[in-house]
């Protein structure tokens, strides 16, 4: 890791570009795909640094991204299709409710959510915030 150097992470930026925009003619990726891409490197060298007591390393991925040409547009879910199709009586069971529920309120993703509902309380922890009393 000590050896990674700004060029390095520039050749990384080049892959990644070609993965995102590839120079043949392939299908196009997001500038999000390449931006994660960097930010996973950018985050596992600071943190690996971090690890050791080394704090005040350059990383080298720092700067580094990919800007977004054009923006793929996602139309929201029309509220009357929520209330009938997702929560509707019965439907989901409480624990996948309150995930819904905490999607629908705070934009969060599933995933980041699932783990961290406590079914014995009558309120969903993220972190150390309540959000709202499930019913």
């Amino acid at each position: 890791m000590a050896e990674i150097t700004r060029d390095d992470a520039r050749a990384f930026h080049r892959h990644s570009l070609d993965k995102v925009a590839p120079k043949g003619g392939g299908p196009r990726k997001f500038a999000s795909m390449g931006n994660r891409m960097i930010g996973n490197m950018r985050v596992l060298y600071d943190e690996y640094f971090t690890y050791l007591g080394d704090l005040d390393r350059q990383n080298p991925f720092h700067g580094l991204s990919f800007a977004e040409k054009f923006k793929k547009s996602r139309p929201p879910f029309r509220l009357d299709w929520v209330k009938t199709q997702v929560l509707r009586a019965g439907r989901p069971e409480r624990q996948a409710r309150g995930i819904v529920f905490t999607i629908i309120e705070t934009g969060a993703r599933p995933t980041s959510n699932a783990h961290r509902h406590h079914s014995r309380h009558r309120y969903l922890l993220i972190g150390s915030k309540s959000y709202f009393s499930l019913p």
